[in-house]
């Protein structure tokens, strides 16, 4: 089951920090704050409904 989270990319996902770490294919990593993600998709969410 590890393996298969590792390959999703979901070992990264950490709900009480707040962050989701991701690495791309290359090794690079990155780190997104979770609450930008949130406000972001709300925004769209609300731009597509007006």
């Amino acid at each position: 089951m590890e393996h298969t989270r590792r390959l999703l990319g979901l070992d990264g996902v950490s709900p009480r920090s707040g962050r989701t770490r991701l690495k791309a294919i290359d090794g690079e990593a990155f780190v997104i704050e979770d609450d930008n993600l949130l406000e972001r998709g709300r925004a769209m969410h609300n731009n597509g409904n007006d």
